[in-house]
């Protein structure tokens, strides 16, 4: 048999899969594509480095498999499994291994992961990300005589121990998010002592999205997130991929449809369970490939979120007080902030002792007397600065998460108060720290009543 023939009847899948088989009498190039398009809620650091830090408000542990073109003899597969995490106020990293079977050849790897988000403005960031994959590519003697085997050049082999770099760049500007990343910009093959690809054999992809925030009366559907996303993908010797996807995250689940001009369309569901865990699946249906009937795809994915521990659906635990940081120079604001006018229809006969007397563990109450530029009212109170700094990054850090914090300063001990929202009675504002702000923020709240002075 000869190489050509054996090419044709044991490494064809190769050709289709972005992982082509390039020989001559001196090297061998296959490129590690991850083929990772249908990645929208989990595990996106793999898409882009830049996510770990965008997709990470609470640490992850995820675990995501893709099955491909199931009717061949050798399908392609793909395992992924991943922990991220947000470090501070402006770091995200990450640490996952894979392996990855592409017809006679495996691939078994460590992803390392750092991203960095920038501040422009309140609305606009720009994080970068990079992702440092050591990999071992081998070949599967199993599936050769000895006849075959000893057909392939020396470099197809031999294993090979590769590191490489993939750099990543997201940019956002409220809703909208355009990034750029490279998956092997940087690569080395310590096994031949020299890069293993070349310039042309870079793989390059281009993506950007749209969010929109939903209303609705519908409960699962409030405060949802619809995205429209496309992307664009080159990959050495083999046709350049275009797509896009739509994708709907709910409280309880999400959806997302998808479309590949390589691998085709793709339709994927899943679930939240128990507030922390999430399993979906998706598939994929073939293009036309040369007449020949590949079969469809399969990916699944299970997430564990590591949530903050919420009783009784929210944080039971008592506020500690003013964040005290490091000192800095203060400048007030020259204007401060004030919440639109509300509806004063309802009134409450409240003193301050039943108020004062409502504190118990995990339910903070406290007073402040008005002073001329804070209006009275109860304020859902989230967080109080000391520095300016940290307050400035925290108030960010909220906008990104799409609440609309306000603030206003105190003249009387130098803090700053973040809070969600100014109520005009104690039933309502109750109400809505019992909600979790209406599922919108799980992290502690506690009731500010700026109380006008009594009179004499």
């Amino acid at each position: 048999m000869t190489l050509s023939d054996f090419i044709k009847t044991r490494i064809f899948i190769l050709f289709f899969i972005g992982y082509p088989l390039i020989s001559n009498a001196q090297t061998t190039t296959i490129p590690l594509d991850f083929r990772q398009h249908n990645l929208v809620k989990y595990n996106r650091s793999l898409l882009n480095p830049a996510f770990s830090f965008i997709d990470s408000e609470h640490q992850q542990v995820s675990v995501w498999s893709r099955f491909q073109w199931t009717s061949l003899e050798l399908p392609p597969t793909s395992v992924f499994a991943n922990y991220t995490r947000r470090i501070g106020e402006n770091n995200g990293i990450g640490i996952g291994v894979f392996q990855h079977d592409f017809g006679i050849f495996t691939a078994n790897g460590l992803l390392l992961n750092y991203s960095r988000v920038f501040n422009l403005s309140r609305e606009t960031h720009l994080t970068i990300g990079i992702n440092v994959i050591p990999i071992q590519r081998s070949i599967d003697r199993n599936n050769f005589s000895v006849e075959e085997f000893n057909m392939l050049p020396e470099s197809v082999r031999a294993d090979a121990y590769i590191v490489r770099a993939m750099p990543g760049i997201n940019f956002r500007t409220k809703n909208f998010n355009i990034g750029i990343v490279s998956e092997n910009l940087f690569d080395y093959n310590f096994t031949q002592s020299d890069t293993d690809t070349s310039f042309d054999d870079k793989i390059l992809l281009i993506h950007a999205g749209y969010d929109f925030r939903l209303e609705s009366s519908y409960d699962f559907l409030d405060d949802a997130k619809f995205r429209i996303g496309a992307y664009a993908k080159t990959i050495p010797t083999v046709d350049n991929q275009l797509g896009g996807n739509l994708f709907l995250d709910t409280k309880i689940g999400w959806a997302q449809a998808g479309y590949n001009s390589f691998y085709g369309p793709s339709f994927g569901l899943g679930a939240k369970l128990f507030d922390a865990l999430a399993i979906g699946g998706l598939v994929e249906f073939e293009n036309d490939i040369d007449n020949i009937d590949v079969g469809p795809t399969f990916e699944v994915v299970a997430t564990w979120e590591f949530k903050p521990n919420n009783g009784n659906s929210r944080r039971r635990r008592a506020f500690a007080g003013p964040v005290k940081k490091k000192k800095e120079k203060i400048i007030p604001p020259k204007k401060t902030i004030l919440p639109p006018p509300v509806d004063n229809s309802e009134k409450e006969t409240l003193t301050e002792e039943a108020f004062k007397a409502k504190n118990k563990e995990g339910e903070r109450y406290s007073i402040l007397n008005e002073t001329e530029d804070i209006e009275p009212g109860f304020y859902l109170v989230v967080n109080v600065y000391e520095t300016q700094k940290y307050f400035n990054a925290f108030l960010e850090k909220l906008t990104r998460e799409g609440l609309n914090p306000q603030y206003f300063f105190n003249k009387e001990n130098n803090y700053y108060y973040v809070y969600l929202k100014r109520y005009n009675n104690l039933s309502e504002i109750e109400a809505a720290r019992d909600s979790n702000y209406n599922g919108k923020y799980t992290d502690e709240a506690w009731i500010l009543w700026v109380k006008k002075p009594s009179k004499d």
